[in-house]
């Protein structure tokens, strides 16, 4: 597949943005080449279209199945593996909020409380300095805690209103 200057951008972008969310520039590249085409690739084809070594299409493609990015599929007649982009961007984004962020939330908090619990036993610290900490790791925790509550609530009430918010972004005026 050859991509036109203006295609190419549009991958760059991608690839860019996608940095900007913790994942390799590969990554989006790769996504959005599959986005842009109106067949499914192979592993080869994408190589050959981004210019990129077959170890790193490999690993990357094996991530990006990982996350649902993409989705592996049959061609008749070829023993090949095939690709497309996962064209349901909300899916993509909810799925990685709720398996990194949330989680990254939630485990913060725990970590927050034992640290907090291991300070009121530990013999290193004076009586005076735990009612200095005390309180503002209480604070934290209970921010995590808050967080975490309402990224869930978020992420709910996203996947149960996202047919509506489809529906009413299409009548908008472009």
């Amino acid at each position: 597949m050859i991509l036109s200057e203006p295609e190419k951008n549009v991958v760059e972008t991608i690839g860019e943005f996608i940095k900007f969310w913790g994942f390799s520039k590969h990554h989006g590249r790769i996504w959005a080449l599959l986005y842009l085409s109106e067949e499914p690739l192979n592993a080869s084809d994408i190589q050959s279209a981004l210019e990129m070594s077959a170890g790193l299409v490999s690993m990357s493609i094996k991530d990006l199945l990982h996350w649902d990015v993409i989705v592996r599929v049959w061609v008749q007649g070829d023993r090949k593996d095939y690709f497309r982009a996962n064209h349901d961007v909300w899916h993509m984004v909810t799925r990685v909020m709720r398996e990194r962020e949330y989680q990254m939330i939630a485990s913060s908090a725990r970590n927050l409380d034992d640290s907090l619990g291991e300070l009121e036993t530990s013999l290193e610290i004076s009586k005076e300095r735990l009612e200095f900490l005390k309180p503002r790791i209480e604070a934290l925790i209970e921010l995590s805690e808050s967080f975490a509550a309402f990224l869930n609530v978020l992420l709910t009430q996203a996947e149960a209103n996202i047919e509506e918010l489809k529906r009413i972004s299409a009548k908008l005026p472009e």
